[in-house]
């Protein structure tokens, strides 16, 4: 059994079946494993902007970040056909959309 709330009354609900997993112990669990694979500690990735950990990235393997498109389907099919785009085509789609 497992308290899942409460009722109209303020009595615990429980419920018997599977246990449901502690939210908090799981985002930690999550958050220590990508600290482990960036190397990079958690509070500071969130306080990064994503142009600031794309160049912290880059620097780290020297050279620029990419983007692929594994499956773009979009409207009639398959736009991009697995195109890689570059640091410099993505500026240019960013400048042109703004």
């Amino acid at each position: 059994m497992y308290e899942t709330g409460k009722d109209e009354q303020g009595k615990p609900e429980e419920k018997s079946g599977v246990m449901a997993h502690d939210s908090s112990a799981t985002l930690e669990r999550i958050e220590r494993t990508v600290a482990r694979m960036t190397g990079t500690p958690v509070a500071e990735l969130r306080r990064r902007s994503v142009d600031e950990q794309r160049r912290a990235v880059e620097q780290l393997h020297g050279s620029p970040m990419r983007f692929v498109v594994r499956f773009p389907v979009i409207g009639r099919g398959n736009v991009l056909r697995e195109k890689t785009k570059s640091h410099e085509e993505i500026n240019k789609l960013v400048d042109e959309t703004l």
